[in-house]
């Protein structure tokens, strides 16, 4: 457990952040036993910030891109997944206004909160969890499986892919 995390009562966030305001972003706040404190969608800035002010997260797991490729269309930590077999977008026009909202998100709390970069699909497929079909379920979905990666972000059963994506350990699981 890193550190400088430790609470009282850790409070973990998931978000399943969506490029542009007017698609739903899918946002959660659990326990440490996963229960949910709020959830919902939400879609632009000021309810986020909203949101987050409200829970008081220890930890913000995010799906989304926390950087940006220093040339071409894919990042290290994307390499370095790829090797691993596992799928990931290219930096193409949606994936770099995603990666400017993450950005943005993460800078207005980098001081105050433990923010990391996850990817609820690769979590899902490491923790053997079957993925909602139905799009608009799967944006809470995703933000659930977000904040139980930051719990075990927190456990520190997680493993550093580069930048500040994290995946769980295969042997934790």
């Amino acid at each position: 457990m890193h550190e400088s995390l430790k609470k009282a009562k850790p409070v973990f966030c998931g978000i399943d952040l969506a490029a542009r305001e007017h698609n739903p972003t899918g946002v959660i706040c659990i326990d440490w036993n996963e229960k949910s404190l709020e959830e919902g969608l939400l879609f632009d800035n000021d309810n986020i910030h909203k949101f987050i002010k409200r829970n008081k997260p220890t930890i913000i797991a995010i799906d989304a891109p926390l950087s940006l490729p220093t040339a071409g269309n894919t990042r290290e930590e994307d390499r370095k997944l790829l090797k691993m077999g596992f799928r990931i977008f290219p930096f193409f026009q949606s994936m770099k206004e995603l990666a400017a909202r993450g950005i943005s998100f993460s800078k207005i709390y980098d001081k105050s909160i433990t923010i990391i970069e996850v990817c609820p699909s690769i979590s899902a497929k490491i923790l053997g969890i079957q993925r909602e079909k139905n799009k608009v379920r799967r944006h809470l979905e995703d933000a659930k499986i977000a904040a139980r990666t930051a719990i075990m972000f927190y456990e520190g059963k997680c493993e550093l892919v580069g930048g500040r994506f994290y995946i769980p350990r295969k042997t934790e699981v």
